[in-house]
């Protein structure tokens, strides 16, 4: 252990001739007759030690760089004091699963990289993310108070579609690089995508909405696309974004904005960009109301999306209540509806540009408790 202060110490690994490969690790020590609570694993504190488990007490603030990197550890659990997990923290290991807790806040690179985990749950503490590059992650969720997904942070995994939370501004180089993604969301709030950010994976189409300033080299290369649309102004684009996509032949820009056109070189052709009108989407269409327990679960089909995608959609229901919800896709279902009382509903849906007309008010219903006794 190190004194760090009048009150706290630090692990930096285990005492001399001890070889155990499961170890538990205290809150407290004593030293010299004073009572230390144990709130930082230092770095590289039990790097390369064949460890099988550890047990973290909830003393501890701050996990270290390289704190157990390459050992054999298959679970651990990171007790809720922490707020930061440094670089390659838990890296080289045989972890299938982990769970972050509420109380961290950063993620450094590469700290749970080469490991076996196959789904991650960021919670909404998180601000700073990284550290998941080289595993078997199908899914992730990425919480909402995340602004930079940093370098390599998901990088060789097996996700094959990822939502981007309105959060984020920064996604960093080769962020998503080496998956299987067919499609992604992102967000209003993007202003960079760096290099490599997106390469080597299956995506077919693209839309840059009007935050984005700044894009890296080759952010999008080696894909599959067919399409990609910008919704705002020429930034400091790379114009090798598109690079190793020979069946790319549309790019398009909103009629208004400024830089373009552009000639992008897509790794055969150069491939320039053409005018569209963008505007808010036409109306959608309500298709059917199932009306259940205080609630309405809305089905529509969306209209025209006028040059840019339709990004959600807002139901409005009427009744002894005004209420309503949101929904990034079809269905909506608007909660906190009185049971027997009458209500009909519209919807809206927005893009990048703005809100669309709203729907036909539909039919009225009347939403249903279940029957006694269930």
């Amino acid at each position: 252990y190190s004194v760090i202060n009048a009150t706290d110490v630090g692990v930096t690994g285990r005492a001399s001739g001890n070889n155990a490969t499961d170890i538990v690790i205290p809150a407290t020590v004593v030293d010299s007759g004073t009572t230390y609570s144990v709130t930082i694993i230092g770095n590289q504190a039990f790097l390369n030690n064949a460890l099988t488990s550890v047990i973290i007490p909830d003393s501890v603030t701050t996990i270290g760089y390289y704190a157990f990197k390459i050992n054999a550890l298959t679970s651990v659990i990171i007790p809720d004091s922490v707020t930061s997990i440094g670089f390659d923290a838990f890296s080289n290991n045989a972890l299938t699963s982990v769970i972050i807790p509420d109380s961290v806040t950063t993620i450094e690179n590469s700290a749970f990289a080469y490991n076996a985990l196959t789904s991650v749950i960021i919670p909404d503490s998180v601000t700073t993310l990284s550290g998941f590059n080289n595993n078997l992650i199908t899914s992730v969720t990425i919480g909402n108070s995340v602004t930079t997904i940093g370098q390599e942070a998901f990088r060789d995994n097996a996700l094959t579609s990822v939502i981007i939370p309105d959060s984020v501004t920064t996604i960093g180089g080769n962020a998503f690089s080496i998956n299987a993604l067919t499609s992604v969301i992102m967000p209003d709030s993007v202003t960079t995508i760096g290099g490599n950010a997106f390469a080597g994976n299956a995506l077919t189409s693209v839309t840059i909405g009007n935050s984005v300033t700044t894009i890296g080299g080759t952010a999008f290369k080696n894909n599959a696309l067919t399409s990609v649309a910008f919704e705002g102004d020429f930034g400091t684009f790379e114009l090798d974004m598109f690079r190793n996509n020979p069946a790319l032949a549309t790019i398009t820009y909103c009629d208004g904005t400024t830089g373009w056109p552009q000639g992008f070189n897509n790794g055969s052709t150069i491939v320039v960009t053409t005018p569209i009108g963008c505007s808010p989407p036409d109306a959608p269409t309500i298709d059917s109301i199932a009306p259940g327990d205080g609630q309405a679960v809305i089905t529509v089909t969306p209209g025209a999306d006028n040059g840019s995608p339709i990004t959600g959609y807002t139901a409005y229901c009427f009744g002894d209540t005004f209420n309503l919800d949101a929904s990034p896709a079809s269905p909506i279902t608007v909660s906190g509806l009185t049971n027997g009382v009458s209500y009909a509903c519209a919807v809206t849906a927005a893009n990048d540009v703005g809100t669309s007309p709203s729907s036909a008010v539909s039919a009225p219903f009347t939403p249903v408790g279940p029957p006694p006794g269930c």
